[in-house]
Order: structure tokens, then sequence, then C-alpha cells
């Protein structure tokens, strides 16, 4: 073997291959994600005070009718 070689699969070794999560979605779960981000876009652009948060809170639970807080 030759030094290069020997280089390089020291390296595939010994430091990692980062990949990216959505590449190992579904359609669904990318969907979901998506979902998500924009719910919490709108939870940060609705409270810019911590009172305006928990209202906003307050409002999204009783329209998703969970368990009040």
């Amino acid at each position: 073997m030759s030094e290069n070689s020997k280089a390089k699969e020291l390296k595939k070794a010994l430091f990692s291959d980062p990949k990216n999560g959505t590449k190992t979605l579904s359609e669904k779960e990318k969907q979901a994600v998506t979902d998500y981000g924009a719910e919490y876009i709108n939870f940060l652009n609705a409270g810019k005070t911590e009172r305006e948060c928990a209202r906003f809170a307050k409002k999204s639970r009783r329209r998703k009718r969970l368990c009040p807080l």
C-alpha cells in the first residue's frame, strides 16, 4: 500500500462525514418539519416580550384543544 492510500484510509476512519438529515426523511416527515418551523416563526414574531409569548402559547393551546397552562 502506498503512503497516500494509508493516509486516505486513516482520514476516512478518523474524521466524520456529515450528511444532511433531510435526505433520509420521507415527504410526510419533511412537511411536518416545515410546518413546525412555520409555527415556531409565527411564535417568535407574535411574542416579542415574555407576556406576548405567554399569551400566544395560551391561545395556541386553546386552538389545539390541549390542556390549559
